[in-house]
């Protein structure tokens, strides 16, 4: 799984982070950690929104966010039993781009985690525009009522958005166990089309067309842009699939 960046981060007992050409130190010893690729992918159902009046003729195949604060806090236990407890948050000025996609290939980040229990991860991410760049985007496929498949581009611009997510474990057969393995995948799943949930199909069958493209933003289909955003504003909870995947077995 490709690996476009660096970052190395639960500071226990000492961790240096990297993420673009930037370091932060402590003064402990490092301890022996777990590589962790963290990899963001698309899924097509949630069953939080089963009974949600959602699009079928719209496909969504890739997303992304430009992620310019991201704050974590785990609970935990290390390996002799010591409870963790701890809050780290990492500012980027210059947002990073995270991608999420509908294969496995989406693999944005690679972290090296202390070997420890984990029962709860929680993260809060600030996106923000990236220059000229949107703060998150979509893309897809419509399929229209007289059966044309058309592209879809939605562009979310704004100073600032909010999104978070929390993996809990229900009970200890449920934890994140990093104390016997070496390297281990983290999926962390969006359903993205929980934002197109209750629009009106006949708003998308009758769009405006720019470059061949359905263009949702604040220039282009306004009505489908404002509703969209609204959406993401209120259902900005990311629920965190999360996967342990050990020497190519799935964990959870």
């Amino acid at each position: 799984m490709k690996k476009t960046t660096s970052l190395l981060f639960l500071l226990l007992a000492g961790i240096i982070v990297t993420l673009s050409s930037c370091e932060y130190e402590v003064e402990a010893p490092v301890p022996s950690a777990v590589d962790l690729n963290v990899a963001f992918s698309l899924i097509d159902e949630d069953p939080e929104f089963q009974n949600a009046r959602v699009l079928s003729r719209l496909e969504i195949q890739e997303a992304t966010m430009n992620v310019k604060k991201l704050d974590v806090r785990i609970l935990g236990n290390a390996p002799l039993g010591t409870n963790l407890n701890r809050n780290f948050s990492f500012d980027f000025p210059d947002p990073k781009t995270i991608t999420y996609k509908n294969t496995e290939e989406g693999s944005e980040i690679n972290i090296a985690v202390p070997r420890a229990t984990y029962r709860q991860f929680m993260f809060d991410l600030d996106i923000a525009q990236k220059g000229e760049e949107p703060a998150a985007s979509m893309k897809g496929i419509f399929q229209t009522s007289d059966g044309f498949e058309a592209p879809v581009s939605f562009e979310l611009y704004g100073d600032l958005f909010s999104f978070d997510g929390k993996f809990e474990a229900k009970d200890k057969n449920d934890v994140l166990d990093f104390n016997q393995i070496e390297t281990a995948t983290m999926m962390i799943e969006l359903y993205a089309k929980k934002w197109f949930n209750d629009l009106d199909e006949s708003l998308l069958d009758s769009a405006e067309i720019v470059d061949g493209v359905i263009l949702i933003n604040p220039d282009h289909n306004t009505e489908i842009y404002e509703f969209v955003k609204g959406k993401i504003q209120e259902l900005s909870e990311i629920k965190l699939m999360i996967k342990l995947q050990q020497q190519g077995k799935s964990g959870k």
